[in-house]
């Protein structure tokens, strides 16, 4: 696959069109349910808040954190991509799709901090954000007549296929990847906030953090590691080129990379690929929020320059680490315009 094959796959959805199938339990769908396919630490927090600060939208953060509740409270069996997980993802989706919600999903994601970031909840929720019942939820969400975003953690296309194929639910798929070795970063960061100190102290005088934290090891970090991160996008991406027909006009691959060094334009352009009308205090919250004057330092923290962010990995992983993830990622990481780190400091010293 080279360059121009990328560059036909992220344009793809705004050229093509196609005949939206109905959604079953409703009547017509004006709008199709947009869905942001990502992994973990690939900048999707700040890509999802530009549909999250749209109020006319009844966007869900993570919602899917329910299935991984679920497994680690012995309620549902297997692994994080076990058939279990996976029959539970699509019930939830195929269910959201009609508005419709099971009281475990609400009972999980109120126990969770991550509901803070379901906008149009915690606007008509009398507190803290939390959803009163599957009723009330189901309601709020009729409200917005089909306007549905969410943003999903650790699905696949295989699994939104079955969706669209054989559920008959009409979804916009934005499929948004990231620079490796920046995730990387940012999964060594995260993981240090939340390690024991001696493991931390011990990570901290080690060759390689990446392999100290167990974030080489696919068997150990199923769903955390650089090599499961990998397999994903080589799956994904190999599964949407050459485009088989059911993603035809649905489809729309993003680099966080390029949304760092063009947030309006980027924001436009995926307002643009979904059909929606951009509000503008969606660009003004864009704007502010990405500027080169902010500084935040948080985890979760949205408000940072976004340009100088998707580059920070050159000065937080050692030569070895890039080396690590390189080794990993490089044939994805072509397929996606991104180049070795010694071709970049030659093209710089050039």
């Amino acid at each position: 696959m080279n360059k121009s094959s990328l560059r036909d796959i992220r344009v793809i959805g705004e050229k093509v069109r196609h005949k939206r199938p109905l959604s079953a339990g409703t009547s017509k769908h004006r709008w199709p349910v947009i869905v942001i396919m990502t992994q973990w630490r690939f900048g999707s927090t700040i890509v999802g808040e530009i549909f999250n600060q749209n109020l006319d939208l009844f966007y869900l953060y993570e919602p899917l954190w329910m299935v991984d509740h679920l497994r680690s409270t012995g309620r549902l069996p297997g692994g994080t991509f076990s058939t279990p997980a996976r029959e539970e993802s699509l019930k939830f989706l195929s269910g959201y799709a009609r508005c419709r919600f099971s009281p475990r999903f609400v009972d999980s994601i109120n126990g969770w901090g991550g509901r803070e970031r379901n906008g149009a909840i915690c606007r008509s929720s009398a507190e803290d954000c939390v959803m009163p019942s599957a009723k009330w939820t189901r309601e709020l969400c009729l409200k917005f007549r089909g306007r549905l975003v969410t943003k999903l953690l650790r699905v696949d296309l295989d699994l939104l296929k079955t969706l669209v194929v054989e559920d008959n639910i009409d979804l916009k798929i934005i499929h948004l990847v990231r620079d490796p070795r920046g995730s990387a970063a940012s999964r060594i960061h995260y993981t240090l906030a939340y390690a024991q100190e001696g493991d931390r102290d011990q990570a901290l005088n080690t060759a390689s953090r990446l392999q100290s934290l167990g974030l080489l090891n696919f068997t150990l970090k199923e769903r955390d590691s650089i090599p499961g991160m990998c397999k994903w996008l080589r799956e994904n991406v190999q599964h949407s080129y050459p485009l088989p027909d059911w993603l035809t006009g649905r489809y729309y691959l993003v680099r966080y990379d390029d949304f760092a060094d063009d947030p309006v334009g980027v924001t436009k352009r995926l307002y643009k690929f979904t059909g929606l009308p951009l509000p503008s205090n969606v660009v003004e919250w864009v704007t502010r929020t990405t500027a080169s004057n902010n500084s935040g330092s948080g985890i979760f923290d949205v408000n940072k320059d976004s340009s100088a962010t998707a580059r920070k990995w050159m000065s937080e992983l050692n030569k070895l680490e890039i080396e690590q993830v390189e080794e990993e990622c490089m044939d994805m990481m072509s397929i996606l315009g991104y180049k070795r780190y010694d071709d970049i400091i030659k093209g710089d010293q050039d």
